[in-house]
């Protein structure tokens, strides 16, 4: 909510197959686009996920979710001065 509110910016979550929770994201309606595909993207954000070492093997920015759990605001600020770092 915090990302969608100060930047206008497009959030894809794709699921992992195996689990449906979906419904984790109601608070975040409209602002989010659930996809079954790989996109072409700034930021991608994941926890441990094979998907975030494909990411990041492409050379995109990928920040590890784990790494904040405990510190959202250390999260906020991370993606901030990478968004204003980059003027995506």
């Amino acid at each position: 909510e915090w990302l969608l509110s100060k930047y206008q910016y497009r959030i894809y979550i794709k699921l992992h197959p195996s689990y449906n929770y979906q419904d984790k994201f109601a608070q975040l309606e409209g602002g989010v686009n659930f996809i079954d595909y790989f996109p072409k993207v700034d930021i991608m954000m994941c926890y441990n996920s094979f998907l975030g070492y494909e990411y990041k093997a492409l050379g995109e920015k990928v920040i590890w979710m784990q790494e904040y759990e405990d510190n959202l605001e250390q999260l906020y600020l991370e993606l901030e001065k990478y968004v204003w770092h980059n003027r995506i």
